[in-house]
Formats: structure tokens, C-alpha cells, sequence
């Protein structure tokens, strides 16, 4: 429950209140009855006012302070939907150590500057009372959904750092949000925007300055902050377009974000409930906890991890008990993490229902007997990363593992229905041509995945596509050193990580690496002959993750260096919505 609030009217700032007692979170005015109504550095205000709410979190001892959140509810820039979209939110955020702040913007009715004055005020007075809420003013994010995203992504793009010569103490604060959290977005305005949102903010002809200025993936520079984006690739009122129109964005520019695509639940995600709605919450807390942006779960369920290894017998030369069993001892002394060792001689193959059902990681190591492993058992491995948020982890040689490859096809396909979406399903045909594994591609080869295409003037697309052969030109056994660099140090995976290190003896790779363009590279490898290889690697499939990560060989002690243990420690601990 929220920690009860008063109002103190002694504060030099009229709406700061207490952390204390009272029986309800207030309802509090942000402009008096003067709201201002045009562009910033219009003088022209109306008789009308914007509220905000403010839950704070039980139990914040004197002296700290806690992140705070203020929350855009939807509705389409025509209504407000402050219940689900509003104050469960704060309850959520409070739940968690987090202040929430449920903002009641104006409806514009085509005056489009007037929901972001009111986001704007709302940050600035969460800031200019961060000590009387016990509030961190470093630590002040934004979340919205649906019309509300829209509003949180144009707080996040459109801000400024306060006038300092202001007689309003508020006025003074940074409008700036810390990060953002954008559910089920509306950020264009243009083709596969939400055309009521579109109306109701600008008005019926707006001009292409003002759509522009609005539609805010084209806003985005590198001092947008932090964001996390949740959206259904059902979802029909506002397409997932959005999402990945703003998350692009930010990548080009170098902004933190992560794209949670949710394999299903529309628009609203199932009516605020179920697994889709609890795995954007779990990301988002996740995610700022990795960020240093929120406190991480003090009670948090440990992630349940299985380590498959074939065992070979020639992991002896560099491992005592065998090279999964190493990994498994390490990662069974770090805290938050139940490990549990599986071979290829198990039972059904240390890969039956039983224990796929109770992982959220399988760690993956295959070198010699890859082919025992049938596709379908890969396929059901594909099914719990898609359907249910698994994370593969392969490493080194499992680029040939039947998971691994599955998992390639998989996003093969779900890459080429992206880029044929325009095509009704009835109009659209889909030739696979398997890939030759087991066999290194030739340099000069074609690169796979690849596809093909022949249009028929009925609206006809018959599709072929060339599936990945999961492996790279060119390597040597000869252990030879390499050279690592971290290429996103804010990345999960790179927690703890340097910005460089080295391996004294490895297996050297080269690309290009026949698989689909991953979602994230995190680290690339270079060896003394030149040749180099995107060594650390991300690709999103349904709910889940796979991550490759390729430095390694049996027959090398590569998993007793810190520093690799740490990458796979950390590919363990990241979470489907990171």
C-alpha cells in the first residue's frame, strides 16, 4: 500500500508533502488555474488545470530516497484510462520501493503543446519536491500507454534544463525524464500511427511541420534518455511499428533501449493481465535495476539454469570434470542463480519436458555429436524460447548445436514474414531451402539466411528462403591468442566485463558468420593474422533470447578465465525483456 501522505502548507513549495500519514495519496494541482495552452514561450494560458497524484512507498527510512515514476495513462488523446493505466501502475512501482505519480494531463482537442506542458510540469515538480517525498531528483523516469507513450516519448524527446532565472522554484527543475518506459506505444504520426490519437492532438489538417514534430522517432538525439519499449506484434489500433520506429531511433544514436516483442496479447496486452503484462513488469525492473536506476528485488526468484554439455573426452585435457560440470560449479557459487549439470548419455538426452519446463536458461555446449540431437527436440527447445521466455545460451562450437540451428531458422522465418508484412497471408508463399550444416561455407558463397522473391501482377509473392548454415569460412585450432572489446559496456552482458581483454589461446573464427543479423553485438574478437569475428551476440525470438557466445574450445582452459565465466554468468541473469 501506498505510504499515506499530508499536506504541509508551511513548505516553500506549495504542494510539497509529507512522506507521513494521511488516509489517501493526494490529488494536487499543477498550475493553479493558469495553464499554459501554446508553444513553449507562448504567454497565452486558460482557466483550467492538470493533477497529479502522488504514491509513495511505505517504509522509506529518513535520509534515503527512492526512484519516482510519473505515469501517462492512454486514451486515445481523448480520454483517460487512470485505473489499470494509471494508479495500478503506481501501486505496482510502490510494491517495488518506487514512488509513482499519476499525472492527469489535459485532453488537447487539437492544441497539440498542451499534454506535454502538463508532462513537462509534472517532472519539474516531482524534482522541486524530490527532499519532502524522499525522492531521488537524479532518478526521475516517465512511463505512458498507448496515447500516454506518446506522451512519454515527446516528454523524452522534447525537454529543457529549467530556467534558472525563474521566481517558480518548479521552473527552475530540468524537464528531462532520467528514462522512459513506453507501453504499447503510439510515437508516429504518420501511416502506422493511431489516426484518433493523431486527430485529437493535432486536429484535423495538421501541417507536415507539426506531424513531424510530433512523430517522435524522428526527434530522438543522443541526450534522449534511457528507454524500454513493451508492445504486442498483434497489436491492431497501434501496430508494433512504433516500438521498433522509436528503438531503431535510439540505437542509431546511441541511446540505451531495449524492445520487448511480445508474442502476443493486442492492444492493452490481454486486459492488463497474464504472461505478457507480467513480463514488460519484470523486464522494466530488471532492466533499471541493471541500470542502477531502481533497487533490485530483494526476495528475487532465483533463475533456474541448465548446463547441457556431450561431454567428450577430450574436455579433460583442460577440465577435470568435464567442461559443462566446470561452468555449472561456478555458476552454482554466484547468488540468485539454481544450477543444475545435464549430459548428452541423460535421460531423453538431459533435454526431457521435466527439465526444460523448470529452466529459464539452458546453457548449451556441443562440439563432436551435435547431429544426435534430432531437430524436433531442437523444436521444442524453440517453442519454450518463443512461447515462454527461455534463454539459450550456445556456446563456441553449439553454433552447430540442433537448438541453436533451430533457433536460427526460426528467427530466419520470423524475419522474412516481417519483411513480407505488407502481403496478405493468402497472397504469400514460403519455399524453405535447408542450409548444409556441418559443412564451412565457402568464402566467396552467398550469405545466409537470404531469400528471394518473384511478384505476380494478382498481388502474388512466392518466397524462397535460403535458411542459415550457422557457421563461418575460416578457422584455426592452433591456439592462438586474441583480443576482446566490449562494444556496449551499459549492455546486461557486459556487467563487470573490461573495455578490452585478452585470451591467451582460443580457436580463431572469421566472418562472415552465416546466421540472421542479431538484434545486439556486444563483443567482437580480433586475432594477430587480422581476421575477426563478432564474438558475443543477441537475437529476440518470442519472449525469449538466445545469446551466442563464442569464445572457447574444449581442449583450451578458456572457461576458467574470469572474465569469460563472467559473460556467461551474466548471459544467465539476463532476463527476456533486456
Amino acid at each position: 500500500m501506498p505510504r499515506c501522505l499530508v499536506l504541509l502548507a508551511c513548505l516553500v513549495i506549495p504542494m510539497a508533502i509529507s512522506p507521513l500519514a494521511a488516509a489517501e495519496a493526494p490529488r494536487l494541482p499543477l498550475w493553479n488555474g493558469a495553464a499554459p495552452v501554446g508553444a513553449p514561450g507562448s504567454t497565452e494560458t486558460e482557466v483550467a488545470d492538470a493533477f497529479i497524484t502522488v504514491h509513495l512507498p511505505e517504509g522509506t527510512p529518513e535520509g534515503s530516497s527512492t526512484p519516482a515514476v510519473v505515469i501517462c495513462p492512454g486514451g486515445g488523446y481523448g480520454g483517460l484510462v487512470t485505473g489499470p493505466e494509471g494508479h495500478g501502475i503506481a501501486a505496482w512501482l510502490n510494491d517495488h520501493g518506487i514512488a509513482g505519480i499519476v499525472l492527469e494531463y489535459r485532453l488537447p482537442a487539437g492544441r497539440s503543446f498542451v499534454p506535454l506542458a502538463d508532462a513537462s510540469r509534472a517532472l519539474r515538480t516531482v524534482r522541486a519536491n524530490a527532499a519532502a517525498w524522499r525522492v531521488d531528483p537524479s532518478k526521475v523516469g516517465i512511463i505512458g500507454f498507448s496515447a500516454g507513450g506518446h506522451l512519454a516519448s515527446t516528454a523524452a524527446t522534447h525537454f529543457d534544463a529549467g530556467n534558472a532565472q525563474a521566481t517558480d522554484p518548479i521552473e527552475k527543475q530540468s524537464s528531462r525524464p532520467d528514462f522512459a518506459i513506453l507501453v504499447y506505444p503510439v510515437v508516429t504520426l504518420g501511416d502506422v500511427g493511431h489516426a484518433g490519437s493523431r486527430t485529437n492532438l493535432l486536429g484535423e489538417n495538421p501541417t507536415p511541420e507539426l506531424l513531424d514534430l510530433f512523430s517522435n522517432e524522428k526527434q530522438v538525439t543522443k541526450q534522449t534518455p534511457p528507454t524500454y519499449l513493451a508492445h504486442a506484434v498483434d497489436d491492431q489500433p497501434v501496430p508494433i511499428a512504433n516500438s521498433r520506429l522509436f528503438h531503431e531511433a535510439c540505437k542509431r544514436e546511441g541511446v540505451i533501449s531495449r524492445l520487448l516483442e511480445l508474442p502476443s496479447g493486442g492492444h492493452g496486452l490481454d486486459g492488463y493481465k497474464g504472461p505478457n503484462w507480467d513480463a514488460w513488469q519484470s523486464g522494466v525492473l530488471a532492466w533499471l535495476a541493471a541500470l542502477d536506476l531502481a533497487p533490485a528485488a530483494a526476495t528475487a526468484v532465483p533463475r533456474r539454469v541448465l548446463v547441457w554439455d556431450e561431454q567428450q573426452p577430450a574436455q579433460k585435457e583442460a577440465y577435470d570434470n568435464f567442461l559443462g560440470n566446470a561452468i555449472a560449479a561456478h555458476l552454482e557459487k554466484q547468488p540468485g542463480l539454481a544450477v543444475r549439470s545435464v549430459k548428452l548419455d541423460d535421460a531423453e538426452q538431459g533435454i526431457g519436458d521435466p527439465l526444460l519446463d523448470n529452466a529459464d536458461v539452458l546453457v548449451w555446449w556441443g562440439h563432436v555429436r551435435q547431429a544426435e540431437v534430432k531437430p524436433e527436440a531442437g523444436q521444442r527447445i524453440v517453442e519454450r524460447i518463443r512461447d515462454r521466455g527461455l534463454v539459450l545460451v550456445a556456446l563456441h562450437s553449439a553454433h552447430w548445436a540442433t537448438p541453436f540451428i533451430e533457433a536460427m531458422n526460426e528467427r530466419a522465418r520470423a524475419d522474412v514474414h516481417r519483411a513480407f508484412a505488407d502481403v496478405p497471408n493468402e497472397k504469400l508463399s514460403i519455399r524453405e531451402v535447408p542450409a548444409q550444416h556441418y559443412k564451412v561455407p565457402a568464402r566467396d558463397g552467398r550469405l545466409t539466411p537470404a531469400s528471394d522473391e518473384r511478384r505476380f501482377p494478382d498481388g502474388r509473392v512466392e518466397v524462397t528462403l535460403h535458411l542459415p548454415n550457422c557457421c563461418f569460412p575460416a578457422y584455426r585450432t592452433d591456439g592462438k591468442p586474441s583480443v576482446l572489446r566490449v562494444l556496449d559496456r551499459r549492455h546486461p552482458l557486459a556487467a563487470g566485463l573490461p573495455e578490452t581483454f585478452s585470451l591467451p589461446r582460443t580457436e580463431m573464427y572469421d566472418e562472415p558468420f552465416h546466421v540472421p543479423k542479431p538484434d545486439e553485438v556486444v563483443v567482437e574478437e580480433r586475432f594477430e593474422d587480422g581476421s575477426w569475428f563478432r564474438s558475443v551476440m543477441v537475437w529476440n525470438l518470442g519472449r525469449g533470447k538466445v545469446v551466442y557466445i563464442r569464445p572457447g574450445h574444449e581442449t583450451y582452459p578458456i572457461f576458467h578465465d574470469a572474465t569469460v565465466l563472467k559473460l556467461v554468468e551474466n548471459a544467465c541473469r539476463i532476463l527476456p525483456g533486456e
